[in-house]
């Protein structure tokens, strides 16, 4: 059996874990939401060269 100062420290590495893991996903939220804005700003882009010359 864990005693008080072991098992803080057992939930104390698994809330570092939880946090560590809860930054890794913001952090890919953030990458993922930059990659489809610059493929749509991509696509407006293009877009606009079509119609320029097609004129």
């Amino acid at each position: 059996m864990l005693n008080v100062h072991e098992a803080a420290d057992v939930l104390l590495k698994q809330l570092e874990e939880i946090r560590a893991e809860e930054e890794e996903l913001k952090r890919k939220k953030k990458q993922e939401k930059a990659k489809t804005e610059s493929c749509a700003a991509g696509k407006h882009d293009s877009k606009i060269k079509i119609a320029e010359d097609t004129v």
